[in-house]
């Protein structure tokens, strides 16, 4: 960082970025297409910065850059707009097709303070920025230190989680919105924290991706799941499907088909109850994605992509994957009735996946007017507060009655 020291009367802001969802590059692609990459990405950055500004790899996949003459927040933040800009597009390396995306901690320049405390403070800010999910920016402040020391105690309790299986499923029901009738429920992941309380998967599961816990978690949400929804047969005259969600790390993790073979083995579930949902994350590598989904649509089971329309889909190779359902993320939902974009945007999802031979399931439904506009348009399945809450698994009994309600809408 001797940069800082050319010219210390000048303004500046130290930019730390972390490239995000890398390890799924390394791990699926290998070494040498991740190597490509950074190098591709570090061409693209450097375009998005003036030559006067100083831009160095420090290691792995983090950069660093200096931003000259800037003194306040949105300054350096229309920089880092910038830097997304440039990586929205997709990297052609060789025959692979990738996206990728960064996380951005900003500090505002000081000249009482020294170099490398610019980069830890900068380093502090970016880790507080992964929190808020991929592609975020995060500007350091006094108390992110200790938001951080937090995080590692959270992490620490994590593990302990994990390893005592301190976790419950909660089911939120889905339903036909042509008949209100139950066609399954989507499994979601609770931790009541010994002494914090119920912690939000918003903020747990983040530490789980960077940690590699993810893996044993999502196994564990696996089989719970598989086993609950074995014995929904008893409960409901048809018996319901369950969805759970797969994360992007959890997706590249080796062996993913093996380990649902072996849960559908142990619990008898049929396969085709269950369904898997990925998001556009884990759509890093066309080919290996292709190959994968192939892979789980021959042990019987459905597959989905959730939050559709808030990520990276290619509509060039959407219609090769084996997928039976696109999810319209609750944000589309939740703007019905707000403008008429929005709408356009509803009734293009709607249109794209039955022209795909898809089904489509809206997500945060909670007016009677969303639900109607929905299936106005032909969107078949829904969920959200307004048809039922997610609820533990010993009240599933009692939903048929909820649900009676719900079809008088």
């Amino acid at each position: 960082m001797g940069a800082l020291r050319r010219d210390p009367a000048r303004t500046f802001a130290v930019l730390y970025l972390d490239l995000d969802r890398f390890k799924l590059v390394n791990d699926s692609a290998g070494h040498e297409v991740g190597d490509q990459l950074l190098c591709a990405v570090a061409r693209r950055v450097r375009k998005a910065l003036r030559p006067t500004d100083f831009f160095a790899r420090i290691g792995g996949d983090e950069f660093a850059a200096i931003v000259y003459d800037v003194d306040r927040a949105e300054q350096a933040q229309a920089v880092t707009r910038r830097i997304h800009g440039v990586l929205e597009s997709p990297f052609r390396l060789g025959e692979l097709r990738l996206y990728t995306s960064t996380s951005i901690g900003i500090v505002l320049g000081d000249a009482t303070r020294a170099p490398d405390q610019h980069l830890r403070q900068a380093d502090t800010a970016m880790y507080s920025a992964k929190q808020g999910g991929a592609g975020a920016n995060r500007v350091y402040r006094d108390g992110l230190r200790m938001e951080a020391r937090g995080r590692l105690h959270l992490e620490s309790d994590l593990h302990r989680a994990v390893e005592e299986e301190a976790f419950e499923l909660h089911y939120q029901p889905i339903i036909d919105l042509r008949t209100a009738q139950l066609r399954g429920f989507e499994a979601l992941i609770r931790w009541e924290h010994p002494e914090r309380g119920w912690i939000s998967p918003c903020e747990f599961i983040p530490i789980a991706e960077e940690t590699g816990l993810i893996r044993p978690i999502g196994q564990w949400v696996l089989g719970a799941a598989c086993r609950a929804a074995a014995s929904w047969s008893t409960i409901h005259e048809r018996a319901p499907t369950v969805s759970i969600n797969v994360s992007p790390r959890e997706f590249r993790e080796p062996g993913l088909p093996d380990r649902v073979a072996a849960v559908l083995d142990e619990t008898g579930l049929d396969p085709s109850r269950l369904l898997i949902e990925i998001t556009e994350g884990c759509m890093i590598d066309e080919e290996a994605t292709i190959a994968l989904l192939d892979d789980l649509k021959d042990l019987g089971i459905r597959l989905a992509v959730d939050d559709f329309g808030t990520g990276y889909s290619s509509l060039s190779y959407l219609s090769r994957l084996p997928l039976d359902m696109l999810k319209i993320d609750h944000t589309f939902v939740a703007a019905l009735g707000t403008g008429h974009h929005d709408e356009t945007v509803v009734r293009a999802i709607v249109t794209l996946a039955h022209e795909l031979e898809m089904s489509v399931v809206a997500e945060g439904i909670e007016t009677p007017a969303q639900l109607g506009f929905l299936s106005r348009q032909g969107c078949e399945l829904g969920q959200g507060y307004l048809i039922g809450r997610p609820q533990a698994l010993t009240s599933l009994a009692d939903l048929p009655k909820h649900l009676e309600g719900v079809s008088a809408l």
